[in-house]
Order: structure tokens, then sequence, then C-alpha cells
């Protein structure tokens, strides 16, 4: 959903929220069973609007070190931090978990993406919400490799192995936020 979610008389916003109430009819009707989610971008406004058709709360928590782009609330430790702590409250409200469908902004800078890591999963864990790390591994879709491989944009290096599978330097570092072993 685009900005137009800020506005309760779109009729854009309408006929989306119509769109994706179709989309799950059409998945229940071919019987699912398993909880359904929407993803949505970082603000709290379409959380909202996709809460009555969603079982589960899908966002996509980017903290965005680099300081620039529209989500500008997720640019600074505290205002991430803070828009973390809105989506819990929302979620606890309507008694609904919460999940991290994309999260972990890129770097091009192995350290600097590693660092990224693992604050942002540090900060997801410590609220106990759970994620899905986007893109682990290289592709030549945009942003999911190296600028040799092609364009990258705004979120820089996204991915954790390389090409030739190997792990980028230092994102072992993922390891640490493993759940525990069923077998330990």
């Amino acid at each position: 959903m685009g900005e137009y979610v800020h506005d309760p008389d779109s009729p854009l916003c309408a006929a989306e929220l119509r769109w994706l109430a179709w989309c799950r009819g059409v998945v229940l009707a071919a019987g699912a069973r398993q909880p359904l989610t929407i993803g949505n971008w970082a603000d709290l406004a379409p959380l909202r609007a996709t809460e009555p058709l969603s079982d589960v709360l899908g966002f996509h928590p980017y903290w965005m070190w680099q300081g620039v782009g529209p989500e500008t609330h997720v640019h600074t430790r505290e205002g991430f931090e803070a828009y973390l702590d809105e989506c819990v409250t929302f979620a606890d409200s309507v008694g609904k978990p919460l999940y991290a469908s994309e999260t972990v902004w890129g770097a091009r800078d192995d350290a600097r993406h590693v660092e990224v890591m693992r604050y942002t999963l540090g900060q997801l864990r410590a609220r106990g919400i759970g994620y899905t790390v986007h893109a682990l591994h290289h592709s030549l879709v945009a942003d999911l490799h190296r600028d040799e491989h092609g364009p990258v944009g705004h979120p820089e290096h996204l991915h954790f192995i390389e090409a030739d599978g190997s792990v980028r330097p230092g994102h072992e570092a993922f390891e640490e936020f493993a759940p525990p072993s069923a077998a330990g």
C-alpha cells in the first residue's frame, strides 16, 4: 500500500483492500488452513488497514541506517525501536501475533551489514517478534548481489551468501540468532 493508506477516503486504498479481501477468499476457498498474513512496508497505517484480513500481522521492519528514503521514522535507532514498539502494542491490542516477513537492510560493506543484522535481529528478538531475513542468497535480482552482477539500489547488498556459495565475511554471525537445537 502506498501513501494513500493514510487517507481514509482514498478510493485507491479501498480498491486495494477489496482486492486483498478477494485474494484471502480465494486462498481460503482453495482449502488453506494455515494462518494468513499480508506483508506491509514500514508504517503502522498499512498494518492497521490489513489487520482484519490477517491472522498474523505481517510487516517489513528495516532499519534504514543510511538516513535517506521515504520511511524517515526508521532511519535512526530510536525511531526504529519506537516503530517496533508501536507495532507490538497494536498487535497486542488486537490479539494477533506479529511477524517480520522481510527484514535486515543491506550494506555494501560486509562489517556494516553484519552490524545492521545484529542490531535488527536483536531488536526483533528482544520483543519476541518472529522474522524471515529477506534474501539470504545471492541473486541477479537488484540488491541481492554485488555491484559487478548488475544494478544495486538504495538497500545496497542484502544477501548473506555469495554467488559462489560462500558466506559473506562475518555473516556466520547469523547463527547467533538461530533457535536452540531440538536435539540439544
